[in-house]
């Protein structure tokens, strides 16, 4: 069976990113990149050679694994991805590739963990189709869900509640849950859309995610038979 390194910014999202596959019956390997939220913050404001240095590094100490899943929209953002994977000699799958998968004919709401990772998405959408993005990032939210706080209460207590009401009010149809801490808010946020009667739908890149790796492990299956 092949292994998947799970790279994220926290030992957090690295474990949904585990979670994520256990439940697919992969193999998997943990690899956080920091200690929590603000450690990841400042890693991903250093010189981009120092950035990429530092991630090749850890990447290469783990040999054991055969590709990597990069479970962090804003670790991703922040890198080159082809250029590491090309390096390091194996594939690397990041959410990004998700967001050109877009659709809709009114406008998108992105939230985020912060502004780089907003960033980013925002102009993967503005590539793909043409519509306008609400957008939100708080690093609050992640550190709130790092300590387990309850999922309603984060919520209301950082705005996310406000947020989607405006973007109601702003024709969005589509919200873009843009880091992979969010998991931990799905549920809620659902609720939270469903009760006040909008039609939003929310999107993450798990499903993206999971035909990714399918498609990838077939090719190493087909090579190594």
């Amino acid at each position: 069976m092949f292994k998947i390194g799970v790279v994220a910014g926290t030992p957090v999202d690295v474990d949904f990113g585990i979670k994520f596959l256990r439940n697919r019956g992969y193999l998997s390997k943990a690899i956080p990149i920091s200690n929590n939220p603000v450690e990841q913050t400042i890693f991903q404001t250093l010189t981009t050679n120092k950035r990429e240095k530092e991630l090749i590094h850890i990447l290469e100490n783990s040999e054991d694994c055969d590709l990597f899943l990069f479970y962090c929209n804003s670790l991703s953002s922040t890198v080159n991805i082809e250029k590491i994977s090309r390096i390091i000699g194996k594939e690397i799958i990041t959410p990004l590739g998700a967001y050109k998968e877009v659709k809709t004919l009114n406008n998108v709401g992105i939230i985020s963990a912060n502004a780089q990772s907003l960033s980013m998405i925002e102009s993967i959408i503005y590539q793909s189709m043409s519509c306008k993005t609400i957008c939100m990032s708080n690093l609050l939210i992640v550190e709130a869900i790092e300590k387990n706080d309850n999922p309603d209460q984060i919520i209301n207590q950082y705005g996310i509640d406000i947020y989607i009401e405006l973007c109601n009010r702003n024709n969005v149809d589509r919200l873009i849950l843009g880091c992979t801490h969010f998991d931990y808010l799905e549920d809620s946020i659902q609720k939270f859309i469903s009760d006040k009667g909008y039609n939003i739908e929310i999107l993450t890149p798990k499903k993206y995610m999971y035909l990714k790796l399918e498609q990838i492990i077939g090719n190493l299956e087909r090579v190594y038979k």
